[in-house]
């Protein structure tokens, strides 16, 4: 569902903007994953997880949008793209999340008593905590950055404006030599 979401997603990233699309992408998944916490029956949860990939598709739809928006207002600033460094750092913020993703799990299996399997322990709970509790703090995160993220759709569109009239000057200058 989160490939064909897309579409949806493209549609409020030309109307709305990649900051609000990303915004409404990470509700729209964590609102649609909250029942998660109350089903036990398969084919629901298959139903729901039906909804969370709409959500999901977006938030993989607008990431890379929002990178490129600081990259392209870096080139402005130091005349020349940094997209190395760029997801370079956004590589290790990725694997650092793996890393916390691992930690987290091992802490509350440890805390539920199910650091060794045992099928008579009931560890619902700690998954349903694992699949939506945790989830929601790290979302809650990208939401109050999205905040301060300072490329709403008016300045990404005078950053296209302004790069262009960049980039026909580098043009000019390689096409006088």
């Amino acid at each position: 569902m989160g490939a064909v979401s897309v579409i949806l997603w493209r549609w409020l990233d030309i109307k709305i903007g990649s900051r609000k699309g990303l915004g409404l992408s990470v509700i729209a998944y964590f609102l649609a994953s909250l029942p998660l916490m109350f089903v036990s029956d398969y084919l629901i949860a298959l139903v729901i997880a039906f909804f969370m990939g709409i959500g999901f598709g977006g938030m993989i739809y607008y990431i890379y949008l929002i990178i490129a928006d600081v990259i392209d207002e870096d080139e402005l600033e130091t005349g020349t793209r940094h997209e190395g460094a760029f997801f370079g750092i956004t590589n290790f913020f990725m694997r650092l999340s793996m890393i916390l993703s691992i930690f987290t799990i091992g802490l509350v299996f440890v805390q539920s008593d199910w650091e060794v399997y045992d099928p008579l322990i009931d560890v619902t709970f700690a998954l349903r905590f694992l699949f939506i509790v945790v989830p929601g703090i790290a979302l809650g995160v990208l939401l109050l950055c999205l905040y301060f993220y300072p490329f709403p759709k008016a300045k990404v569109e005078e950053i296209k404006v302004k790069l262009e009239e960049l980039h026909k000057q580098k043009e000019s200058r390689v096409d006088s030599t």
